[in-house]
């Protein structure tokens, strides 16, 4: 009897202790990273654009520590963006989306070349705009997510630089065919001044005036900001421009011949085609051309060395160097004997 009242005791006692002991299990923290907070654009702003205010509502958002140390991302690659304001009661997280200011490096750069590019055919054969992950980053960790539209173009400020480009180019073009802007001063001798020869300086003038500035719209119209103009870009412009009034004053006091066609114009003097001339055409056209790759493939007008302009400088004094001779051979030959050079003749004269 003794023996089963021990038991019972036991039993009543001893058995839930153990029983709820062995239902308790340890408290282990939980070491998986915190999941990004959510990010929008507010709700009255549909895209991401460059030159433009981007609020974001972000869940969770802490305005502690520095503000500009929060980094826009788009598509995984750093704009170089950082905020400029920051609402924890708001939840509102404010970018100014503009180069200027912003972090500007190798990286920074081909993240906003790749975003760029294609504007008219860039989402799906949308014009205009593309789909972009977006991602907020401070000291290289993610604290918040979406994802949003970012406007390559604005149809407005596009329908502006059309009109603009079209404005000077189409005055460019009616000087070229209709006024004789890249033709040499004077009349041939059948007095038509169609019939004046085309000169080679003025060319490359016109030449290169347009091609830096159907660069500068351009630009202004992809990153919504005036871009800057090299020093090698007003070099050009400036040896080009000193080209063809140093070829304008060589050529002041001799008789003017009749065309014979663009090509033979600016490439022959009077001894045929010439090397100086083949020169300049060549080296024109080619910088002309890695000129406007540059622009559209790396969104900046290219910065040619010190050697690449003194190229251009030797070449365009070499040019003017031969004109010398011709306008010695064209002042002996003002007043040319009967049986000597008819009027389509080049004779005593080199076209500028």
């Amino acid at each position: 009897m003794k023996n089963l009242l021990v038991s019972l005791c036991f039993m009543l006692f001893c058995m839930p202790t153990i029983s709820i002991a062995a239902s308790v299990n340890p408290v282990v923290a939980d070491k998986s990273p915190a999941k990004p907070a959510a990010a929008s654009l507010e709700r009255d702003e549909k895209f991401i654009a460059l030159g433009q205010t981007a609020h974001f509502n972000v869940s969770d958002l802490s305005c502690e520590g520095d503000v500009g140390a929060k980094e826009l991302w788009l598509d995984g690659m750093d704009t170089g963006v950082r905020a400029i304001g920051c609402d924890a009661e708001q939840k509102l997280l404010v970018f100014n989306l503009t180069r200027t200011g912003a972090v500007v490096n190798k990286q920074t750069s081909e993240a906003w070349l790749t975003l760029l590019r294609r504007p008219f055919a860039a989402n799906d054969g949308r014009a205009f705009e593309r789909d972009v992950s977006i991602s907020l980053r401070q000291k290289g960790e993610v604290f918040a997510t979406g994802s949003g539209k970012l406007k390559l173009l604005d149809k407005p400020q596009v329908w502006e630089g059309a009109l603009i480009l079209l404005a000077v180019l189409g005055m460019l073009l009616f000087g070229i065919f209709k006024s004789g802007l890249i033709r040499d001063s004077g009349l041939p001798p059948d007095g038509r001044k169609e019939n004046r020869p085309y000169s080679l300086a003025r060319v490359q003038m016109v030449w290169w005036f347009a091609i830096v500035f159907i660069s500068y719209v351009l630009l202004w119209l992809l990153m919504r900001e005036l871009p800057g103009i090299p020093v090698s870009a007003l070099g050009l412009i400036g040896m080009a421009g000193g080209t063809a009034l140093a070829a304008a004053a060589l050529d002041q006091d001799r008789p003017v011949p009749k065309t014979k066609g663009f090509w033979f114009d600016i490439s022959t003097d009077e001894n045929g085609v010439t090397l100086p001339r083949l020169q300049q055409i060549a080296w024109t056209s080619l910088l002309g051309i890695v000129f406007l790759s540059q622009v559209l493939t790396q969104l900046a007008m290219p910065d040619f060395d010190a050697s690449v302009l003194a190229l251009m400088g030797i070449s365009a004094g070499t040019y003017l160097g031969f004109k010398v001779p011709e306008k010695q051979g064209g002042d002996a030959a003002a007043a040319p004997e009967p049986g000597g050079a008819d009027d389509d003749g080049k004779a005593g004269y080199g076209v500028q």
